[in-house]
């Protein structure tokens, strides 16, 4: 299920020397194969598969994720900026225009901080310190574009709507109004000259406080359109994240041990594009069985530890990510030569702790056998003691033939 390429072998007895490591432009997914069993290893929501880093690293026998594992896309501030950024901190680097890759949206600023956390995310190219995009200078003089736009920058933008216009989209701002948000763009002739051969992959940090569930916790509300545009007809295709449609059928939605979607409260997150939208419900923890099964979509109860369930953590802050998103018909259609620009409308809810980091790569999706798995850490010390006393037993044996000839 979960597959990448082995650097070292086994060596030995089958013991193994050196652990594989993937680096993190080089992020290799498995086919999909979304559900909650120990073979499964992603989520549907809507029109894109949402692989779980961390569950990915859990399930190849690595556990947490840390340096080297396979799973793990590191995205400090020097790291990050190797990346097309669609949204992240105002202090990291969010100008597009140093890739080289041709004119592209600079990412978007998403909150940092927040009292309470209950902040809302729009992408409004306003002003406030929330929701805008920009390139150098005060917040007064920031522009939502780069300086020299192109064909197709904003094209989307007349489309935007705002089930409730009133509800603050973040601190301090006033309401948004239809047809003002001018979203994430990036001509696809510079979208592919980033991503080369690799599958267009949107990676997502979750940077919440720990504990709890949404306000004050680890627990986040999203929702995603990203729009497909031939500038001279006029022909739009749409692909939307969101809690209205799993797999083909409804979301588990609140109450469910597999909450997937959420709906809107009114006056407090209702800011999607209508009223019938429902959110994106991210899990900070999920619960999980020794073989990889999620019996929880969020953190384990008492009853599942004793179960056998334990948890695997997805808020992994700034410095990794923690979601890799993919839509393989969306990935066909950027390369087919029918569109010229691709937008993203992305909306968040109950953002608190530290900012979120969206951002591209373009990773590899593999057909191949999963690898062995690893053994834990535990494990490996207790059969290098077993090889160890093999040992010793085989020396003493030895000299006990010795004597007896």
């Amino acid at each position: 299920m979960n597959t990448f390429t082995w650097k070292h072998g086994l060596a030995g007895l089958g013991l193994l020397v050196a652990l594989p490591g993937v680096a993190s432009a080089d992020l290799v997914l498995p086919a999909a194969d979304c559900g909650f069993g120990p073979t499964n290893n992603c989520v549907v929501f809507d029109d894109f598969t949402s692989y779980s880093l961390a569950l990915s690293n859990f399930q190849a026998g690595y556990g947490d994720l840390s340096v080297g594992d396979p799973f793990r896309v590191a995205t400090s501030p020097g790291q990050i900026a190797n990346y097309l950024v669609i949204g992240s901190n105002a202090n990291v680097a969010i100008n597009n225009q140093d890739l080289g890759i041709g004119n592209v949206d600079n990412g978007y600023y998403t909150p940092n901080n927040v009292p309470g956390g209950a902040a809302n995310f729009l992408m409004d190219g306003g002003s406030g310190n929330d929701g805008q995009q920009a390139t150098t200078g005060s917040p007064a003089t920031r522009m939502p574009d780069p300086i020299v736009g192109f064909p197709g920058d904003n094209i989307r933008m007349g489309d935007t709507t705002v089930n409730n216009n009133a509800t603050d989209p973040g601190t301090g701002a006033d309401p948004v109004a239809d047809g003002t948000l001018p979203l994430w763009d990036v001509p696809i002739s510079s979208l592919l000259n980033y991503l080369g051969s690799g599958v267009l992959t949107f990676m997502f940090n979750l940077n919440e406080e720990n504990g709890g569930t949404l306000d004050n916790g680890q627990d986040l509300l999203v929702y995603a359109d990203v729009y497909l545009t031939d500038v001279q007809t006029g022909n739009v295709k749409k692909y939307t994240l969101s809690g209205n449609s799993c797999g083909g059928g409804a979301c588990p939605g609140a109450g469910s041990p597999l909450q997937q979607a959420q709906d809107q409260t009114a006056n407090v997150d209702d800011i999607l594009p209508t009223a019938d939208d429902k959110w994106a419900y991210v899990h900070g923890k999920i619960c999980v069985l020794d073989d990889g099964s999620v019996i929880r979509l969020g953190e384990c109860t008492a009853a599942d530890l004793s179960a056998g369930g334990q948890n695997v953590n997805q808020s992994l802050g700034a410095e990794e990510a923690a979601f890799a998103v993919v839509s393989l018909d969306l990935n066909d259609d950027i390369r087919n030569g029918v569109w010229d620009v691709l937008s993203v409308d992305l909306r968040m809810s109950h953002v608190g702790g530290g900012y979120e980091q969206i951002f591209i790569l373009g990773s590899t999706i593999t057909d191949a056998p999963e690898p062995p798995r690893v053994p834990e850490p535990q494990t490996l010390a207790l059969f290098g003691v077993g090889l160890a006393a093999l040992g010793v037993a085989r020396r003493r044996f030895g000299r006990r033939r010795r004597r007896a000839a």
